[in-house]
């Protein structure tokens, strides 16, 4: 099952019990699955879950329970699983069932494991239980790196791993080779604010002792006009845009810069987006050669059904029951005037043609549906298709295709698709982890911006989202820009600077200027380093 297929099975099941209408207070089939994906990775029970994780919701309990037991009778009628159960039930498999344990832990002698930092708690014992045996354990990860506890992620998994395998051996490995001494001193005192950690201390060799430049603009357009500026002026030094990359803590702060940008005719592309395989037209595609290879894939008919006019919710329940029930199958599409749809899934189904060719097949058919949908951006999401018959050239089997597009993110964000062309790189810090520019730039870097806490200030949110900005520091090689609007256009901020940049490592650690932009187009020279900017303001300015 892919992303949206286990929202798109609970809108059946609440069909099949009659209760499509629930109180405003009841959670979205999103917020329903994952409760269940926190039950299954944290190693809780639902109530546990709730009550921990979702007190308003707890008068609910008994009814998600309801549901999620449906949702269990669903998939195994359906002969699918979802990304948790592939999880939960291979935990249930080697604990169930010892001589699976023992023949994994004799084939695995030495187990390494990668980005340990983020693994959740039912991977992290999955590893302990294959290792049982011989102990032959090694896991490299960085805990100033762990930032993706939204997706289940687990802190504690490598802060306790000396206390899960004895003799653990701790190796530091500190020399950096990317980043210049300033940015890696900023990084360092950056993490003192995080209550748990491991005591490092990231040094480089590389030449360069400048400071990273904090910059004071008066609002949000200010910021913007400061990137774009310092931008022009590094490609004017002969900087590419390749080179380049503006990060944020989320999305839509660059919303202004953005149009500023575009003003300027400075070409950029913008990462931390819809995920390639959650397109609706590529589910669309997807759909046609899932029923394909399964003809029992009622999420997949329900989909492709509902694409004709005059098939809602209703008819598609009743049609496709019949093609996975009835001994006729999808006999009965003809039956129905939809031939040109039988004689599509036969030929899929007899697999004949290369998996590109079935895709290409699969968007003939869907073209006159894709158009009749009017997008917005029909050209650009018809590349999108093109582009999903070049990515299956690269498979023989098409489920392993379809397990890739549903799970494996393949996305607009792929370090290929980033080096094809030259443009400047707007990411949410989260999709920027693990790559690096020459010049970086970080927005909003206020209270409330950057940390983002919202409703939740426990310390342990509050270490991650140290993380996060030491995360997004360490992306400069040369160049690092962090930006705090005086009066930023966001509600969550009040203006001030990040906690995290405190008065002791704002002056140690730190160039600090004010931006005031004069007029468009002036000379920048100075204003990288400048009294364009003003003047540098001794110790704490705010």
């Amino acid at each position: 099952m892919d992303g949206e297929d286990p929202g798109e099975s609970l809108k059946l099941i609440k069909e099949e019990l009659n209760i499509t209408t629930l109180p405003f207070k009841f959670p979205k089939n999103k917020e329903i699955i994952s409760i269940r994906g926190k039950s299954v990775t944290k190693l809780l029970s639902l109530d546990e879950v709730i009550a921990r994780y979702y007190p308003s919701i707890k008068d609910y309990t008994s009814l998600i329970g309801l549901l999620l037991r449906k949702y269990k009778a669903f998939k195994i009628k359906q002969n699918v699983m979802d990304f948790d159960d592939l999880l939960g039930n291979f935990r249930k498999l080697i604990i169930e069932h010892d001589f699976i344990k023992r023949a994994l832990g004799n084939k695995y002698r030495f187990i390494m494991i990668d980005e340990y930092q983020d693994t959740d708690r039912i991977q992290a014992e999955i590893a302990k239980l294959i290792a049982d045996n011989h102990g032959n354990i090694m896991a490299v990860g960085d805990d100033a790196q762990s930032i993706y506890a939204f997706r289940g992620a687990d802190f504690r998994n490598i802060m306790s791993f000396p206390d899960l395998f004895q003799n653990t051996e701790i190796i530091k490995i500190e020399r950096n080779y990317r980043s210049t001494k300033g940015i890696l001193a900023l990084g360092n005192a950056i993490m003192t604010n995080a209550q748990e950690r491991y005591e490092k201390n990231l040094y480089t060799d590389k030449p360069g002792e400048e400071k990273p430049l904090l910059v004071r603009s008066w609002n949000g357009h200010g910021q913007s006009l400061f990137v774009a500026d310092t931008i022009e002026y590094h490609l004017g030094q002969g900087s590419k845009l390749k080179d380049i990359a503006v990060l944020f803590r989320i999305g839509n702060f660059s919303d202004d810069l953005e149009t500023e940008l575009n003003q300027r005719r400075l070409p950029f592309k913008k990462f931390g987006g819809m995920e390639f395989g959650n397109k609706s037209h590529i589910k669309d595609i997807m759909a046609f050669l899932k029923v394909g290879m399964n003809n029992e894939d009622i999420l997949s008919w329900h989909r492709i059904l509902q694409m004709f006019t005059g098939i809602g919710l209703k008819k598609s329940a009743k049609i496709a029951n019949v093609i996975v029930n009835d001994t006729n199958g999808i006999e009965y599409l003809r039956e129905i005037n939809l031939s040109a749809l039988y004689h599509l899934v036969m030929s899929l189904s007899l697999g004949h043609e290369s998996l590109e060719k079935q895709i290409r097949r699969i968007a003939e058919y869907y073209r006159p549906i894709f158009e009749q949908k009017a997008y917005s951006d029909p050209k650009k999401r018809w590349k999108d298709i093109e582009a999903l018959a070049a990515m299956a050239s690269n498979y023989l089997s098409p489920p392993d295709f379809i397990n890739s597009v549903s799970m494996n993110t393949i996305n607009d964000e792929n370090e290929g698709e980033r080096n094809k062309e030259d443009y400047i790189t707007l990411s949410t810090i989260h999709s920027a982890k693990g790559l690096e520019w020459d010049i970086v730039f970080i927005i909003n870097v206020n209270d409330g911006c950057m940390p983002c806490l919202r409703d939740n200030r426990s310390q342990e949110h509050t270490d991650e989202e140290v993380r996060i900005l030491h995360v997004a520091v360490t992306r400069a090689k040369n160049y690092l820009y962090l930006i705090a609007p005086k009066h930023p256009h966001y509600q969550e901020s009040t203006g001030q600077l990040s906690p995290f940049l405190t008065g002791k490592i704002v002056s140690e650690n730190l160039e600090v200027k004010e931006f005031s932009h004069v007029r468009k187009g002036i000379h920048l020279e100075e204003a990288v380093r400048g009294d364009q900017l003003g003047k540098v303001v001794e110790g704490v300015p705010f």
